[in-house]
């Protein structure tokens, strides 16, 4: 069983403290990543106030996370149909 701990890492300028089993790396390599996202955005959109930038960078990252789960239905897709394929050209 992983141990839960507490981690405070900055955001936007503002500080969280977060309760997580993750370990230390993954989470302050994920939370770097959101930092850099929601400054990207507040630079790309002129957008200052935290709240908005948190949405939009979310909505960002939600935008991503379908495409991957799309990318590997495809995979899963296409590998299920070489399978067949080879299953037929076996018989």
């Amino acid at each position: 069983m992983e141990s839960i701990n507490k981690y405070t890492i900055s955001l936007f300028g503002e500080s969280y403290t977060i309760v997580s089993d993750e370990n230390e790396e993954h989470l302050l390599a994920t939370s770097d990543r959101l930092d850099q996202m929601m400054k990207d955005v507040s630079r790309e959109s002129g957008i200052t106030d935290y709240r908005r930038v948190a949405v939009l960078a979310a909505l960002q990252l939600a935008s991503n996370v379908q495409k991957l789960e799309q990318q590997i239905e495809d995979y899963d897709s296409k590998g299920q149909q070489l399978v067949e394929h080879i299953e037929r050209e076996m018989i």
